[in-house]
Parts: structure tokens; sequence; C-alpha cells
């Protein structure tokens, strides 16, 4: 892959955005596993409150259903306020796509990751490129900060040097929602006509 260098700063639009990502496609397991907890405790506190017929039982029922809906929907606004804290700081990133490695630069601090690392990770979508050089440090690159060539260069370099580590988000759901489609039966097939 051929050198492929960009020196930019974050508005809050890329920052959400990179995000929402995070929270949709990394981050479900732990709020299952919670979400499940809650679930457990309400029905058994439920199930006590019928047995024993105790107020309290039905509220912590209550309060224990209340906390799953809190689980899913507090990291929304909380994602909200870092992007805008993240914005306001108005640092400067570089990624530097080397050969055999990627240079991230944040303000005065670096940080060199071999494409080689097992937990080298790059998503695109159509604004972003998002890289994972490890598993819990993100970092997103705005394609509004690339030209076309250097766009194309960039995708076909980081699928061909990452393989099954490089993720096309964009493709990825177009196929998900072909396939779903084609399940459900409600695709439209092409109507052949009778040559006369």
């Amino acid at each position: 892959m051929s050198r492929v260098y960009v020196k930019y700063k974050l508005i809050y639009d890329d920052i959400l955005r990179a995000f929402q990502f995070d929270m949709r496609h990394r981050g479900n397991r732990k709020k299952i596993i919670q979400s499940i907890c809650a679930g457990v405790l309400s029905i058994g506190c439920f199930i006590y409150y019928l047995i024993t017929q105790q107020t309290p039982m039905l509220v912590m029922a209550l309060f224990w259903l209340a906390l799953i809906g809190v689980v899913w929907e507090m990291p929304f606004f909380t994602v909200k306020q870092t992007a805008k804290n993240i914005e306001r700081q108005n640092a400067t990133f570089s990624m530097d796509f080397l050969e055999d490695k990627l240079i991230i630069g944040y303000n005065e601090s670096k940080m060199e990751v071999p494409y080689t690392y097992p937990y080298f990770h790059v998503y695109e979508d159509e604004l972003l490129f998002i890289v994972y050089p490890e598993p819990k440090k993100m970092f997103c690159l705005p394609k509004r900060k690339l030209t076309r060539e250097l766009r194309e260069t960039l995708s076909t370099g980081m699928r061909d040097i990452l393989k099954d580590r490089y993720h096309d988000i964009t493709l990825e759901q177009q196929n998900k929602e072909k396939a779903a489609a084609l399940k459900t039966g409600k695709v439209k097939q092409p109507k052949i006509r009778d040559k006369k």
C-alpha cells in the first residue's frame, strides 16, 4: 500500500457518529448481560409480590424493569456530551498509514501499531474510517479530509492488508438487507417478457 498521511481536527458530528457506531457494534454484550440480570431480578421480585402481596416487592420489580431502559438509553445521552467535550478540546490528530504499520498522533503523543497486530481492526462507512488499534482504543478519520484517490487507496490497502479485520459497514449492511429481503420474499423479481 502506498503511504497515506492526513492531519485533521474532528467536529461534533464525526465524534458522535464514531461513538454511536462503537455502541451499536461493539458495546452491546455488557448491556445484554446487565439487562438479563435486571430482568431476572424483576421477575423474581414480581413473583415474590404475587406470593406475599408486599408492595415494596412490586416497587422493586418495576425498579429493575426501569433499570433495563436506563442501561440501553443512558449511553446515548452520555456520548453526546462526551462528543461536545472532545470537540471543545480542538485537538489535532494525524494518521500515517505506512507499508507495515499505522502511526496515530494525538496532539503531542504518538502510537505505532503494526498491521499484523491481531486486535487491529478498521471499519469503513460512507463518512468515516473507524480505527481500533487496540481493543479499547478507537480513532476516527473523516473521509471529508481525504481526496477521492486517497479514500480508494486506503480502502483497497486496508482490505488487502487486514483481510477479515477490515469491515466495509455499508457493504455488510446492504448484504444483510438483501439476505433479509430474500428470506422474507420481499424481493422484486425482474419480469421476463416473452418475445413474440
